[in-house]
């Protein structure tokens, strides 16, 4: 696998990758902000992620585009200890956790 790194002026940067295995897609692409935090992603096989961020430190990816699945797309949260908290699927499914 190889891995390109293109910053920007604005301390925000995109990691390319390529010649990824075990997956299903074989490259990706990565977006951060000048935070360090992932903010989008681009794959190969069709599929895009966006991330969002609360104050709290919880986040929000939603991902598009899925393929070889029985939903399109889904979007997971996840608190602020990183622990998923509850998702959502296109076909109707969801999950959350009780504490």
């Amino acid at each position: 696998m190889t891995a390109v790194w293109t910053y920007n002026s604005d301390g925000s940067y995109t990691i390319a990758y390529a010649g990824v295995t075990g997956e299903a897609y074989t490259s990706n692409t990565i977006n951060y902000g000048s935070d360090g935090k992932a903010t989008s992603a681009a794959y190969g096989n069709g599929m895009m992620a966006t991330w969002s961020y609360n104050a709290d430190g919880s986040r929000t990816i939603t991902y598009a585009g899925v393929t070889g699945q029985d939903y399109s797309f889904y979007t997971m949260n996840y608190g602020a200890n990183g622990a998923p908290q509850s998702a959502v699927y296109s076909n109707g499914m969801c999950f959350g956790v009780q504490n």
